[in-house]
């Protein structure tokens, strides 16, 4: 997943879970971090709870959030290494 994708699929976890998106973003920064890069940060964590949760991997949630055809989510099924991080 590149990170154009893994920001879509941040945005549109976050659209649907507003009261997250509230929280991340009353919470308090890192001491060098924009506010950016902290939304990003905390939305993937909470993306990947929430995936590992349902019993789905994190790329393959995220994928399916920002809309990737079924045929590329198949393909990259077959060709993902389970031991590479999400």
């Amino acid at each position: 997943m590149n990170s154009a994708q893994r920001q879509a699929a941040v945005a549109e976890f976050l659209r649907r879970v507003p009261a997250l998106a509230r929280e991340i973003e009353l919470s308090r920064l890192e001491e060098n971090e924009d506010a950016q890069a902290y939304r990003l940060r905390k939305g993937w964590a909470e993306l990947c709870i929430h995936a590992r949760a349902m019993g789905i991997e994190p790329w393959l949630f995220a994928h399916l959030l920002i809309g990737t055809p079924a045929e590329q989510v198949e393909r990259l099924k077959n060709t993902r290494n389970p031991l590479l991080p999400d």
